[in-house]
C-alpha cells in the first residue's frame, strides 16, 4: 500500500483562533502543508494537506479535524496518491 495526501478546507468558528486550530491539527495528524485563505469580509479558512496511509484502517482525517475545539466544518477537497 502507498500513501495519500488528503487536502481539506477547515472553517474555523473564530478567525482569531486559526493558529491554535492549526496547532491542534498538527498535534493529531501528519501535516505536509497548510495555508490560510481569506474569503472576504474577514472570513478565513484553513487549507491543510495531510499525509495518510491508503491502507484499510487509515485515520479518518475529516472526523479527527471535526473533533477539534473551534472547528466549524471540514470539507475534503481532494485525495491524491503519492
Amino acid at each position: 500500500m502507498g500513501d495519500v495526501v488528503v487536502t481539506v478546507k477547515v472553517h474555523v468558528e473564530n478567525p482569531d483562533n486559526i493558529d491554535n486550530v492549526l496547532g491542534a491539527i498538527k498535534e493529531k495528524l501528519q501535516v505536509s502543508d497548510s495555508a490560510i485563505e481569506e474569503l472576504g469580509f474577514g472570513i478565513k479558512v484553513l487549507k491543510v494537506a495531510v499525509m495518510s496511509s491508503d491502507a484499510e484502517g487509515s485515520p479518518d482525517v475529516e472526523g479527527i479535524i471535526s473533533s477539534i475545539d473551534g472547528v466549524s466544518s471540514v470539507e475534503v477537497e481532494s485525495v491524491t496518491r503519492v
